[in-house]
């Protein structure tokens, strides 16, 4: 497959991520009580990546872009692999709330990278702390287990 096609049809599969989160993005209010609602940041942000997915097609028509390749065999499989892993993160999400899914999904993606104890560790602060900030400091409604957390 020549450079060109690579760039081109990346692109393309961004840009239909792009619209896809642009569309559930208008099922939510603009406005909240005191500001913004919860619609605004995924609107901005995929829209964002729509101009940049558009940007990219046209450098690619250009060729004018960096891609070499596509990513080998290993490449391909660690793609799918953290695909796999935020699959699993929403579907233990609601019941699990979002400290221990944060856990598992950080767990999965650490622990080829570090010792299990480590990755353990390391997914554990992570996820405590931003529970920390995002429920207590900016009282963000996360999804909460039957334990509070």
């Amino acid at each position: 497959m020549d450079k060109k096609k690579i760039s081109v049809i990346s692109s393309l599969v961004v840009l239909a991520i792009a619209i896809m989160f642009l569309v559930y993005s208008l099922q939510y209010s603009f406005v909240g009580i005191i500001g913004p609602g919860p619609g605004v940041m995924p609107f901005a942000l995929s829209l964002i990546l729509l101009i940049l997915a558009v940007s990219y097609m046209i450098t690619a028509f250009r060729g004018k872009d960096s891609v070499g390749s596509m990513p080998d065999r290993k490449g391909l499989l660690s793609i799918l692999m953290i695909l796999v892993y935020m699959a699993i993160y929403v579907v233990l999400l609601k019941p699990l709330g979002s400290v221990l899914a944060g856990i598992v999904f950080l767990f999965l993606l650490y622990r080829t990278s570090y010792r299990w104890y480590v990755a353990l560790g390391i997914s554990a602060i992570v996820s405590i702390f931003l529970f920390v900030v995002f429920r207590v400091l900016l009282e963000v409604n996360l999804p909460i287990n039957a334990f509070g957390f």
